[in-house]
């Protein structure tokens, strides 16, 4: 939520290139989405705890660009606080 309402102040009180725009309002749809999720988890949790049955979709995924994504999200402030991300093959 917090970066939804912060991508789109800036998008509201600032003069940026169409570009800048457009990139921003990338970053509110994704976390949107990503939001939208995480309320449904929560309602997942709700039904498993109502004793309500629930499937279950499996599907391996490409962790690497879903880490490299998340870590653009915070590349502003990788000076102050750099980003390493370390996957152990083992």
């Amino acid at each position: 939520m917090t970066s939804i309402r912060a991508f789109s102040e800036l998008m509201a009180r600032r003069s940026a290139a169409p570009e800048k725009m457009v990139e921003w309002a990338g970053v509110i749809f994704e976390e949107a989405r990503r939001l939208g999720r995480l309320i449904d988890d929560l309602l997942d949790v709700s039904r498993i705890e109502a004793g309500k049955r629930l499937s279950v979709n499996k599907k391996m995924v490409q962790i690497w660009p879903m880490l490299t994504k998340a870590a653009k999200l915070f590349e502003k402030d990788e000076q102050k606080h750099p980003i390493v991300i370390e996957i152990d093959e083992a």
